[in-house]
């Protein structure tokens, strides 16, 4: 089997397919968005994957739940799930991601009541750094969520990172791209909370241009994160263990927790995008047919030759372009060819050493 890598698996959980905006960002269509779930499944199915995990003996390095939007589960449900997988992995990571809005003061009174690992948490919110750009694609969502942000980092002790999802738009107006660099200082700074900072395909909704190779976005992303020393925050592409560099060896699953049904991620993660009910399965058998959903997915001819080809593998399988060149590429190769050509010639060690001092301050 070929998932074991980086020292164990990520299991991504949804708990249900609701949410209440509908984002230019989002991959799920908004027919999906809007299904009224059950929840009565949830508690059981939590269990069901538990145990499976552990008759296995499999070792799970992180769950994290996603969604659509994970806090339209009530507080009490939520909490029980993260206390089941905690008490069976006191030492795995937890995560939830979501988009601000509905882990209010009232939700989380009621949730911290139940979960009671409050500092084992890590919640990372979807903030896009500039807040009218933030308002104009996650439904005017900025002031809720960074509210709520505020109220959590004030009165708990749960961890927090941020995904700053950027566009071109971040680039248009040089007071944006200043917003944007205060708001990933101030994030570091004052709230000890990390920004990954990440990039939208617009595409979607057919809102914006694509990121595809050396578009106008993909040059103004590079030189955003080299000018400011940032490219450690595009956790992705620059982070072991990440899923972009992982390429068609990619192990990301996402399991519903609600039909049962698994799908290769986030992205993959819409109707007919199931491949195998995880229900039916042992855990080895669905990792097994998550890594043969894209081992054949086609890669471009030129990174057989890229010197930084064992870096990337590719870059994401499901974001490359009908050549097999990964979206990724351009500014991947252009921040590697700056650290190496200015920073320091064993880029690759440069790199990690820079990972272990992130991951160090962070836990601090």
């Amino acid at each position: 089997m070929t998932y074991y890598m980086d020292g164990g698996l990520t299991l991504q959980i949804n708990l249900k397919s609701l949410c209440n905006l509908d984002c230019d960002y989002c991959l799920l269509p908004k027919h999906v968005k809007s299904q009224k779930d059950s929840t009565s499944v949830i508690l059981d199915n939590t269990r069901l994957l538990i145990e499976k995990i552990k008759s296995e003996n499999l070792f799970i390095k992180a769950f994290a739940i996603f969604g659509a939007e994970p806090f339209t589960v009530e507080p009490e449900i939520m909490a029980e799930v993260l206390n089941l997988i905690h008490e069976a992995y006191p030492d795995t990571h937890l995560r939830i991601q979501t988009n601000g809005t509905l882990c209010t003061t009232k939700y989380m009174f009621k949730f911290l009541a139940v979960f009671n690992y409050h500092d084992r948490l890590n919640l990372g919110f979807s903030l896009d750094g500039v807040r009218d750009i933030h308002n104009k694609h996650r439904c005017n969502s900025w002031d809720l969520a960074v509210g709520n942000f505020l109220w959590i980092k004030q009165h708990t002790v749960i961890n927090t990172n941020v995904i700053c999802t950027t566009n071109n738009e971040h680039f248009d107006k040089p007071e944006y791209e200043a917003e944007l660099l205060e708001f990933i200082t101030v994030m570091h700074n004052n709230f000890n909370t990390p920004v990954n900072i990440a990039y939208a395909d617009l595409t979607i909704r057919g809102v914006g241009d694509s990121h595809i190779g050396e578009s106008l976005f993909s040059k103004r992303f590079a030189n955003f994160l080299i000018k400011n020393n940032l490219f450690m925050s595009c956790n992705k592409m620059f982070h072991t263990g990440y899923c972009y560099r992982k390429g068609n060896s990619c192990d990301k699953t996402l399991f519903d927790l609600n039909d049962g049904k698994t799908y290769q991620c986030e992205k993959k993660f819409a109707p007919d995008n199931d491949f195998i009910i995880w229900k039916d399965k042992t855990i080895a058998e669905v990792m097994d047919a998550r890594v043969n959903e894209t081992k054949d997915y086609p890669i471009a001819e030129e990174c057989n030759t890229c010197e930084y080809w064992d870096w990337c593998n590719g870059g994401c399988p499901v974001k490359r372009d009908v050549n097999g060149l990964a979206t990724s590429c351009y500014v991947t190769k252009t921040v590697l060819d700056h650290i190496k050509t200015n920073i320091n010639p064993d880029w690759r060690a440069y790199l990690e050493r820079r990972e272990v001092a992130d991951e160090s301050n962070t836990n601090n």
